[in-house]
């Protein structure tokens, strides 16, 4: 498997598992795992799974600004 479709949002599943979402989002398990427990990222509960929209990975291009920046700052804001 190449790393282009390690990261190819628009392959795979409409709902990822925390593991793939971060590998898709080029972030670690635990960054994601405090996204969700911060409500920054909606997830969807099935028992002891948890599951991610594909909607919720924004474009590469998007990156330039960061769509985890903004999910960043969201985290930072709701310590405040």
């Amino acid at each position: 498997m190449s790393s282009r479709e390690d990261t190819e949002p628009d392959a795979g599943p409409e709902w990822l598992t925390v593991d793939e979402y971060a590998r898709v989002m080029r972030r670690t398990r635990r960054t994601v795992e405090r996204w969700i427990a911060s409500g920054a990222l909606p997830v969807r509960r099935h028992g002891r799974t948890t599951r991610i929209h594909r909607r919720e990975i924004e474009p590469e291009d998007d990156h330039a600004e960061g769509s985890a920046d903004r999910m960043r700052a969201n985290v930072y804001s709701l310590r405040r």
